[in-house]
């Protein structure tokens, strides 16, 4: 197979050199220049293909990707098809509708999409009730969420939330010095994350190859570095292959995990001869080519199906993260300005992409009077995680208890995506964030026994 080569020479980490004294550690620069031929050649690495190889791939590749995306048109107009029948049986053909759900990276802000969906199941108010998904996508974080969440039982939901509300310690081991020398793929080991995905999605592969019989899609963004694009798994099939025997149990954990795969942090996932890495790099959040207003599925329906009108297609988005970030303190040294910048990249990346998705649902609906209707929420404004290091428990239960508050209230909804930078949106941050001052000295105050904002003193 035409691709990259995984080398495995693990043998050579058991000749390392023993843990350096204080006076090697001291020469670890000149000793880098002398054995950095051998640790490469040493290490765990993965050889990539050549250009040859890439460009003899690249029209396949293409190709693969067309036919990919033919399938999810058909089988998203076969759960049309399918609803539209129920809807005219039941005797209310204008109640067809089409639900997908969208869930956004945000690491371990994960928390906050998982309980706002457990949540979500306990509103009332029919329009606004947690529907059965017929389309679910995820990137990052939301691509372990995902499964959970096109299972769409209780269970799977409060499931969710608990792997979220319990992060185990072994999901991420960041690498020693020697390690990060010798493997050079990535600064932490996330073989704990893969095992959970083996041990709590994998073994609900069943359900989720259930869905091919119904017409429903679980698909998940990933990057292909090779190729250089967006990427989409489709885990309903993948499933499928795992119940025919078809892909392992590892391979299909490893398709899921690939979304997630942070670059630098996380090692990049070889797949079919192409490395992955997180969904994030390229799309936070994986909305599908039929969503736009060229109207292909459009078109297509209206050849299949003269004279029907096409189902209501809801469209409801979880950013795992706040729209508006708050400032952050920011070590000038290499690392903490590459996370920075990487983060705010994301983030803006997400807000483009979520206007972006905006416009083309007005846009199917003012083009091919498609019913359309897009929803969003997200973390509050101006949220920051308060505690260090990744998956902190802290945190991640203040997400999810905001992830909980929110989706028990159907107020919580959004339809439109500010743009920051709108003399109107730098106006209303201006006025939150002096707010927020306001409320903090007045707390502090409170805490300190002095007046209160009235001028009238404690008791």
């Amino acid at each position: 197979m035409l691709g990259a080569k995984e080398i495995d020479t693990a043998p050579c980490a058991r000749h390392a050199l023993p843990i350096m004294t204080r006076h090697a550690v001291a020469l670890v620069g000149l000793l880098l220049v002398v054995v950095q031929p051998w640790l490469g050649g040493c290490a765990r690495r993965i050889i990539p293909p050549s250009l040859a190889e890439l460009e003899e791939r690249e029209i396949e590749y293409l190709a693969g990707i067309i036919r990919q995306q033919d399938r999810i048109i058909e089988t998203m107009i076969l759960r049309m098809e399918m609803e539209a029948r129920r809807a005219a049986e039941s005797g209310n053909p204008e109640e067809a509708i089409v639900d997908v759900l969208v869930l956004s990276g945000g690491g371990e802000k994960g928390a906050f999409g998982a309980a706002f969906l457990k949540a979500w199941g306990e509103v009332e108010e029919p329009g606004l009730r947690r529907p059965e998904f017929d389309i679910v996508t995820g990137v990052s974080t939301g691509s372990l969420i995902a499964p959970f969440a096109f299972i769409g039982t209780d269970e799977a939901y409060e499931v969710a939330d608990s792997i979220y509300r319990n992060p185990r310690s072994d999901w991420v081991r960041k690498r020693s010095f020697l390690e990060v020398l010798l493997v050079q793929d990535s600064i932490f080991d996330d073989a704990g994350l893969l095992r959970t995905i083996e041990e709590v999605i994998a073994p609900r592969a069943g359900e989720i190859a259930a869905g091919l019989d119904e017409h429903r899609l679980l698909l998940i963004g990933a990057t292909n570095l090779n190729q250089g694009m967006s990427s989409v798994w489709n885990l309903t099939e993948l499933a499928a292959k795992v119940q025919r025997g078809e892909m392992s149990v590892e391979e299909f954990s490893r398709h899921n995990l690939s979304s997630a795969s942070i670059p630098v942090a996380f090692p990049p996932q070889l797949l079919g001869g192409n490395l992955y890495v997180d969904g994030s790099t390229t799309r936070d959040i994986l909305y599908l080519s039929p969503f736009d207003s060229t109207g292909e599925l459009v078109a297509r329906w209206r050849e299949r199906n003269p004279g029907v009108r096409l189902p209501r297609m809801r469209i409801w988005v979880i950013a795992n993260t706040a729209i508006i970030v708050p400032p952050v303190a920011v070590d000038p040294r290499d690392l903490p300005v590459l996370g920075r910048s990487l983060t705010l990249a994301i983030d803006q990346g997400l807000i483009s992409q979520l206007r972006i998705l905006e416009i083309e649902t007005k846009l199917l609906a003012l083009l091919h009077e498609q019913q359309v209707e897009f929803r969003y929420v997200s973390l509050p404004d101006g949220f920051e995680p308060a505690g260090s290091g990744m998956f902190n428990k802290s945190d991640m239960d203040r997400m999810a208890d905001i992830g909980r508050a929110m989706g028990k209230d159907p107020r919580s909804w959004r339809s439109h995506v500010p743009d920051p930078m709108k003399p109107t949106a730098l106006r209303a941050e201006l006025e939150r964030r002096r707010a927020g001052r306001q409320a903090a000295t007045e707390a502090a105050q409170r805490d300190e026994g002095g007046p209160s904002p009235t001028g009238d003193p404690r008791n």
